[in-house]
């Protein structure tokens, strides 16, 4: 995008110094911007439960208006509770309910920012829709043969493409990610030179809503959870049996617990245990030691290529299995166009149903998927 002149850019705006850089960039390249704030479930109250995490509060809300002034752009929130209770909150709960541990920014990013919120700047003219992500988006090949790509960012502690992995052609053909060639201190020293209150704001949280702690605190005491899809059954205590099948305790409600966790177990073994697989079906969980959480091979569905091609042959990538996790070699062999078998060139800790597989060749993002219960 050499002339940026006549392009419209809906800059998504948490309040953050992450996006308020980038739009200050976008405005610095000659982009005509739009900032938006998104009004998620973080200002509303349910049953009394008030939640009001940094990353759209209040507080966020005036941040990105207050910048949005400086930079001389216009800007505004939309409502976009509705779609995120539909897309990212009934899948939270439901996962949960069902012995997973699910990823909710994922999905925020592909189903909310990415899909609903450019068709809200698509209907007022806009090009293109940036946010303050770390990565980096390119192109390869020419004419007709163009395939849009999507990399790691250049700053490699604040990559932030794992959560971007279900991006398809379309998408990234119209997404901006102006912090890709930037690391976080030269973000904040950019805020300062422009005079931004936001230069020192404090990180946002990974869960804008709420966490597994805060579940574990009051999906008890808020019906309304229930609604959007946690299994009052999976609020029950039920059995915690060892591998053997052995019962040896007694766990609070399969919900509050995810494959690898290692603290609040509420079982003494004389060394650490951890759980190593939740059964929905039985209410049960199975916690065993460190040595027994490895995995080797495991299937992935949802899966996404972000050229679009699926290979015809295994091939071998580097795979991430959490947010935070060193990559690892694997093979990742497709099973359909949206399901595939991974097997790990070294097993791995804590490999979790419900979470992601992003599979990377050198810096490129090749796909992903989300991972499902371990092949025996």
């Amino acid at each position: 995008m050499k002339n940026n002149h006549g392009n419209t850019v809906i800059a998504a705006m948490s309040g953050g110094v992450d996006s308020s850089v980038a739009a200050a960039l976008l405005v610095e390249q000659g982009h005509r911007v739009i900032g938006v704030t998104m009004k998620l479930f973080c200002l509303s109250s349910y049953d009394g439960l008030k939640i009001e995490n940094s990353c759209c509060s209040l507080d966020s809300v005036k941040a990105a208006v207050s910048v949005a002034d400086k930079l001389g752009i216009p800007h505004t929130v939309l409502d976009m509770e509705d779609v995120f209770r539909e897309e990212v909150l009934k899948n939270f709960f439901s996962e949960y309910s069902a012995g997973r541990t699910p990823n909710p920014c994922i999905l925020c990013n592909s189903r909310v920012k990415f899909d609903h919120l450019f068709e809200k700047g698509r209907q007022i003219g806009a090009n293109f829709l940036a946010t303050g992500h770390y990565a980096l988006t390119g192109t390869t090949g020419t004419g007709e043969e163009i395939l849009h790509t999507l990399a790691r960012a250049k700053d490699p502690d604040k990559d932030q493409s794992y959560f971007l992995w279900e991006m398809d052609q379309d998408v990234l053909s119209r997404t901006l990610f102006p912090l890709g060639n930037l690391n976080k201190p030269s973000v904040r020293e950019k805020a300062r030179e422009l005079g931004l209150e936001v230069a020192d704001r404090p990180e946002s949280q990974d869960f804008c809503f709420l966490s597994p702690q805060e579940i574990r605190k009051t999906a008890r005491k808020i019906s309304s959870l229930y609604e959007l899809g946690l299994d009052p059954a999976a609020t029950r205590p039920g059995p915690v049996v060892d591998v053997t099948g052995e019962r040896i305790g007694t766990h609070d409600g399969i919900a509050y617990y995810t494959t690898g966790q290692r603290r609040h177990l509420g079982i003494a073994l004389g060394r650490p245990a951890y759980v190593l697989s939740i059964d929905p079906k039985t209410n049960t969980l199975v916690v065993g030691f460190e040595e027994d959480s490895f995995t080797e091979r495991f299937n992935v569905s949802s899966v996404n290529w972000v050229s679009g091609r699926l290979p015809d042959t295994p091939q071998c990538f580097s795979v991430k299995v959490r947010s935070r996790s060193s990559p690892i070699r694997a093979t990742v062999t497709p099973t359909s166009t949206d399901t595939a078998s991974v097997e790990l060139h070294e097993p791995k800790k804590a490999v979790t149903p419900g979470q992601s597989a992003v599979w990377y060749d050198g810096q490129l993002l090749v796909g992903g998927g989300v991972v499902e219960r371990p092949v025996d």
